[in-house]
């Protein structure tokens, strides 16, 4: 049994991704993940999906997440799939086509809800929302309209709710997080939360909700407005106090102090192409879901609200995380072993490859004193080898075995420099990261060498489990996540 997180639409999903780098930095325990989007093909959804390597056709990150890989619809699956199969590009029929353009095509809310019936249901439909809401694409979001995810969550029949309260029931602690201002969380997330205090879960069940994070522009051909987004809080908001919070062990509220001056605690504009817009927020909230449990001493239905230090914006880098480290101890980890990996796997460095490699395989300088255990793993890879070469020794197959182990750890160092990007790119309102030695290290190649055998040690020991790989290309991708695992160990 493990925690659970059950992120609910756009926002929902920037707190997953937020959660799944904290718990790759290792700042988090790790936790199960499961999301609910009506929108599968955002680039929002492709990274955290595939925790952002999804452009890597042949090295993935495993995910930090597990459960994001793929999300579930907020309706019907039997009407998800048909739709899907037959969408094609519509014209509309009608409304604004200037403020709605990405609502104008796809398969329109209408056809979920049976609105084209010429029976009773048509006609309860037709009379409960107009023409735009009717030609909204459900498969693309509910574009700020919580009625339209409340309808489309309530038409499905109780399918989906089955499988979240089933995963729910088998959780220590349930965690579900989402925002009142779009369409999807503030229409799914009151139900939800109900029937998962209803359904038999045992398990402590929180709430972690982002309040106005981001603000639409009211210039230009926008899906959605600043005033609608708006009104959704304020409604929202008033029926959480009313309805929802008693449901929940305990509440954190997360979102931009009132008439804040300070840059990074300001709203965020929604990003193009429905992708993830960095913000402090996300990140605050991922901080609660770690915090959370001890704020439950003033009894169920407590709520909390994240309380930030405007003379300190940099004040949640300094918190301690898991293992009483801060925030900051992390990533200057990470920014180590990056620097450290991106020298190793430097073109220009390539006649040291072969040392580097030898030393990984053996103790610095003396091939004798390969262990056992990776001499056998590798020898399934050169049977004509009666011990292991280096690998960069004549044989085809090392030589391919180290094109691939390099390629995977330059998969290691890019996905962890993005993962150090996004925490620059959060904080950059206030300057960005703190600055240390990693410049330094990047600079200075024989450095980065010496510390290879400080961090590495004396001798690599494979897992026996990677022994077993019976493919070339998955033992180099195994064999390069331990390097990286045991060099960030030792960069912490």
């Amino acid at each position: 049994m493990s925690n659970l997180l059950i992120a609910v639409g756009g926002s929902g999903e920037h707190v997953a991704l937020a959660v799944s780098r904290l718990i790759y930095l290792g700042a988090l325990p790790p936790m199960q993940g499961l999301i609910i989007d009506a929108d599968d093909g955002s680039d929002l959804a492709k990274k955290l999906k595939s925790f952002d390597s999804y452009e890597n056709k042949e090295f993935r990150t495993e995910h930090p997440l597990p459960g994001c890989a793929s999300l579930l619809e907020p309706f019907d699956p039997t009407f998800a799939a048909t739709a899907r199969q037959a969408k094609q590009a519509q014209k509309p029929t009608g409304g604004n086509t200037d403020q709605f353009p990405a609502a104008q095509t796809g398969v329109p809310f209408r056809a979920l809800m049976r609105g084209d019936a010429d029976d009773d249901s048509g006609d309860v439909f037709r009379a409960l929302f107009g023409p735009e809401e009717a030609q909204t694409d459900v498969m693309h979001g509910f574009f700020a309209r919580p009625t339209l995810g409340a309808s489309a969550f309530a038409a499905q029949g109780g399918k989906l709710i089955e499988e979240v309260v089933a995963k729910a029931r088998s959780a220590d602690m349930c965690i579900v997080t989402g925002s009142f201002i779009g369409g999807t969380g503030a229409g799914v997330l009151p139900s939800l939360v109900r029937q998962l205090s209803e359904g038999g879960v045992t398990a402590r069940l929180y709430g972690v909700f982002l309040m106005e994070w981001l603000r639409a522009s009211d210039t230009g051909s926008n899906v959605v407005s600043a005033a609608s987004m708006q009104n959704n809080a304020m409604h929202g908001v008033e029926y959480f106090f009313k309805h929802m919070k008693t449901h929940l062990t305990a509440t954190a509220l997360v979102g931009p102090p009132a008439g804040t001056t300070v840059p990074l605690f300001a709203a965020t504009t929604p990003a193009d192409n429905m992708g993830e817009a960095p913000s402090f927020f996300p990140l605050a909230a991922a901080r609660c879901l770690f915090s959370m449990p001890d704020t439950t001493s003033a009894g169920k239905g407590s709520v909390n609200a994240f309380v930030v230090d405007e003379a300190d914006p940099l004040e949640l880098l300094k918190k301690p995380w898991l293992d009483g480290k801060s925030l900051l101890d992390y990533i200057r980890a990470f920014q180590k072993c990056t620097a450290l990996l991106n020298y190793y796997c430097a073109a220009e460095n390539e006649p040291n490859r072969k040392k580097v490699v030898d030393n990984l395989t053996s103790k610095f300088g003396n091939q004798d004193l390969i262990p056992v255990s990776l001499r056998a793993g590798l020898k399934t890879y050169a049977a004509k080898a009666k011990r292991a070469p280096s690998l960069f020794g004549g044989d085809e197959a090392f030589a391919a075995f180290a094109s691939d182990f390099f390629s995977a750890l330059r998969h290691h160092q890019v996905h962890m420099e993005k993962t150090v990007s996004w925490f620059d790119s959060v904080f950059k309102a206030a300057g960005g990261l703190p600055v240390n030695d990693v410049e330094q290290l990047r600079r200075d190649g024989s450095k980065s060498l010496d510390l290879l055998k400080e961090y590495w040690g004396a001798t690599i020991e494979v897992p026996q489990e990677l022994i077993s790989e019976t493919d070339p290309k998955a033992f180099a991708a195994s064999l390069a996540t331990e390097l990286r695992t045991r060099l960030l160990a030792k960069c912490a």
